[in-house]
């Protein structure tokens, strides 16, 4: 099974819920997340543990995305923005945003890497 693929499905997996549905499973370890081939040799996420899930309200979904987007682009505005719809007061988005990636500002703004797959360190090709 190649790992990127298990990596792409678990990424469109948990964005989709999140950020289009609004569903945040509350418990999303390897022991409750397995991958298999199905009889076409496709891989396959298989989600356990169904006990425990969050229901966004439509206006934290939409900001939490926003928030997620500014990150992913660098974009200031659009990262206050989200940080300010979830409720964080409007100066506190910079701590927010190096809470929730574990970076410093700097970092979350550094510009030394252009693109995303640059950033993450992706070799896609």
């Amino acid at each position: 099974m190649n790992p990127i693929d298990v990596g792409h499905l678990l990424n469109d997996c948990f964005c989709k819920q999140i950020f289009e549905k609004g569903i945040v499973h509350g418990d999303p370890h390897s022991g409750n997340i397995f991958a298999s081939k199905d009889a076409k040799g496709k891989t396959q996420l298989i989600l356990l543990d169904h006990g425990l899930y969050k229901y966004l309200p439509e206006d934290i979904r939409i900001s939490y995305a926003y928030l997620w987007k500014g990150l992913v682009n660098k974009d200031e505005d659009l990262i206050r923005q989200g940080v300010v719809g979830l409720g964080v007061k409007k100066e506190l988005y910079r701590l927010f945003a190096g809470m929730i990636t574990a970076k410093s500002w700097d970092d979350i703004m550094d510009d030394s890497h252009k693109t995303i797959k640059e950033r993450l360190g992706l070799n896609l090709d």
